[in-house]
């Protein structure tokens, strides 16, 4: 029974159960996030809590990263799910790249000690009943284990500083256009440093650089 409890603790979460497939898995959620809210906007359907408000989704994600202490891992995915919806879009700037970073930092802490638990408890359970002979359990004690270990990775690689100097862009109006000195150095090449971090960010990374060649090509 036991067994089957912890079975169930990791089905809880597709990246519990496969966490080296952490990234695939969240962003088939954030597609389905960003396809949720076009497909709200153009039927012009809006909930009682606006979330389709990217001001009122700003607001939200900096309560969660001021007491982040306080929330649980459900509300850390759900934050990190929001801030790159925020990321993703033509109105950008940096305090919602650096919101992403944040969140994308804590929920990866939280992930981290959330499989560490598990594999914790997964170790002890075979330490303690030796007569264990399910290999599908030994196996996924060492599948939690490698996540364990690629999160904690993870964590170290995708750290960044945050983008100090605040600069907005609208990237619908940029491209084919030659920007200014200025906005290379203190937008689009912090924005792309910055976005470097983000994995999940890799559209508005695309368009960024994108509009960046259009522009350099425009000074041949």
């Amino acid at each position: 029974m036991e067994n089957e409890n912890l079975f169930k603790e990791i089905q809880a979460y597709p990246e519990l159960n496969s966490p080296l497939n952490f990234f695939p898995i969240i962003n088939h959620d954030l597609e389905k996030y960003n396809s949720k809210y076009r497909n709200a906007e153009k039927s012009k359907i809006f909930s009682s809590v606006d979330l389709l408000n990217s001001k009122l989704r700003s607001e939200m994600i900096n309560e969660f990263i001021q007491n982040h202490d306080q929330h649980d891992y459900l509300s850390a995915r759900e934050a990190y799910l929001l801030s790159l919806v925020e990321v993703d879009n033509f109105d950008l700037n940096s305090y919602k790249i650096n919101d992403a970073i944040n969140c994308q930092n804590i929920f990866l802490k939280k992930l981290h000690q959330k499989l560490y638990d598990l594999f914790q408890k997964f170790r002890s359970k075979i330490v303690d009943d030796k007569e264990i002979k399910d290999s599908s359990f030994k196996e996924k004690s060492k599948e939690i284990e490698m996540g364990c270990n690629f999160i904690s990775n993870c964590k170290t690689v995708l750290s960044v500083k945050p983008i100090h100097k605040y600069f907005e862009l609208n990237l619908k109006s940029a491209f084919g256009k030659k920007l200014s000195l200025k906005e290379i150095t203190e937008g689009y090449d912090p924005f792309c440093r910055s976005l470097s971090h983000l994995p999940l960010a890799q559209i508005t990374l695309d368009k960024i650089i994108e509009i960046l060649n259009q522009s350099f090509s425009r000074t041949k």
